[in-house]
């Protein structure tokens, strides 16, 4: 706690230096400035002081502060900005912010401590999304999904994270057990006659990225 406590303490005066250079400098809009000065440290102090961050990912509380010890006040910002939103069919973005943590992530798995927060791809936001797809499925009396996963880095255990929140949900989980394409996990969800569809992959975005897809019974996306 006194560890987290001082890092809260560095990171309000690294993160509102930061900001206020890119201001002297110009180098980012007006709005774009604006929105992170009004979310980074809240969303910052609400994952810091969240104990289901530590139920869900033992070591990201590690991974956090040592970020803000290291002065990487750009990739906090960025980390911290926003909740990550559904675009495209699901939720994409950065698993690692730098190779080097993308190697942390296939050495020591999705518990890695690397820096995380609720605008990047890990295990809380996972959790948090699978939560609401469940929600979603109930309300629509959806019992059966189709759950498979690309070869980026940890993309396994990510949909096994998925399915282990909807089997523990009561939703029945087909599960790939290898990597695949897309297209082999919309045959499986027409071919079964499933409900969803959940596919771990950030298609044509580098090997930092991740995220899932989400289709309904024909195939299509939501």
């Amino acid at each position: 706690m006194v560890r987290v406590t001082g890092a809260l303490e560095a990171a309000r005066g690294g993160v509102a230096s930061y900001l206020d250079s890119l201001r002297a400098r110009g180098a980012v809009a007006p709005n774009l400035l604006a929105k992170a000065e009004a979310n980074v440290l809240g969303n910052l102090e609400r994952w810091l002081g969240d104990p289901h961050v530590d139920r869900i990912s033992p070591r990201a509380k590690e991974g956090i502060t040592r970020a803000i010890e290291a002065g990487r006040w750009q990739d906090i910002v960025e980390a911290y900005l926003d909740d990550i939103a559904f675009g495209t069919a699901g939720i994409r973005g950065l698993a690692a912010l730098a190779d080097e943590e993308l190697l942390m992530l296939h050495r020591d798995g999705i518990d890695a401590p690397i820096l995380k927060g609720p605008n990047t791809i890990n295990n809380v936001v996972f959790a948090r999304m699978a939560s609401g797809i469940v929600r979603y499925a109930r309300a629509q009396g959806f019992g059966l999904v189709v759950v498979g996963f690309d070869s980026r880095v940890q993309g396994r255990a990510f949909a096994e994270l998925l399915a282990g929140v909807f089997l523990g949900s009561g939703l029945t989980v087909r599960f790939f057990p290898a990597a695949v394409p897309y297209p082999e996990v919309l045959f499986a969800v027409n071919r079964l006659r499933a409900d969803l569809g959940v596919f771990i992959s950030a298609s044509h975005n580098d090997r930092r990225y991740n995220g899932f897809k989400i289709c309904g019974p024909t195939g299509a996306a939501l």
